[in-house]
């Protein structure tokens, strides 16, 4: 499976360069991909090359980006097949289809830093792909409904909180009136799902099930 070559590439360096080859040398099969895919790669570099921005570091942020970005390319490209083309997810991979929004808004996020906070057809582009995913969010909610409570559901977290610093970044752009307020609410709005979606781990992990079981192999 390539969870398992992807965990043993892990184990054997940091390197998304090296993770990169092991799906190049390995014999994977599409339906085996899955938005998670994101995180390590596309997350990587354009959380990155914001960092870089903030620490004054500008032409270490546009590398980081431009590798961002190709990650982007090539795997949106892999991910978005397989989610059209092939049988759905496993139950317990469905949550990660909440990854999607984030490239496209990690990207702005990065990009506003690189630039200052100012507006161009960049973060135009990112926030109208943006746009695309979060309705696919929307038509979605019936599909999570029926998931159990499990880790995968705190891909929610990192996309959402992406989402949220997206639009306090857009709302400082346009110099939107009563911009105070409206981050208070928007802020005050993501915590409380956060805490919500905390509450509920614990519960689930107190009650044993919010990790899934491994049927026990017993000997003959």
């Amino acid at each position: 499976m390539i969870i398992d070559k992807t965990r043993r590439a892990r184990r054997k360096s940091p390197d998304d360069g090296w993770l990169t080859g092991v799906w190049i040398r390995s014999d994977t099969k599409l339906v085996q991909w899955h938005p998670g895919y994101f995180l390590p790669t596309v997350g990587g570099g354009l959380l990155a090359a914001g960092g870089s921005a903030a620490l004054g570091r500008s032409r270490l942020s546009q590398i980081m980006f431009g590798y961002g970005l190709i990650c982007w390319l090539a795997l949106g490209s892999i991910l978005l097949a397989r989610l059209f083309t092939q049988a759905p997810l496993p139950t317990p991979f469905v949550p990660t289809i909440a990854i999607e929004p984030a490239p496209p808004v990690v990207a702005g996020n990065a990009w506003f830093t690189m630039t200052g906070g100012r507006l161009d057809i960049v973060v135009t582009a990112c926030a109208g792909y943006a746009i695309l995913m979060v309705l696919v969010q929307f038509s979605m909610f019936s599909t999570y409904r029926k998931v159990p409570l499990d880790p995968g559901y705190w891909a929610f977290a990192f996309s959402y909180a992406a989402g949220v610093t997206n639009s306090l970044h857009w709302l400082a752009a346009e110099n939107v009136n009563g911009l105070k307020s409206i981050s208070y609410v928007i802020l005050t709005a993501a915590t409380c799902a956060l805490v919500a979606l905390s509450a509920r781990t614990v519960v689930a992990i107190a009650s044993k099930t919010f990790f899934p079981r491994v049927p026990s192999v017993t000997s003959t």
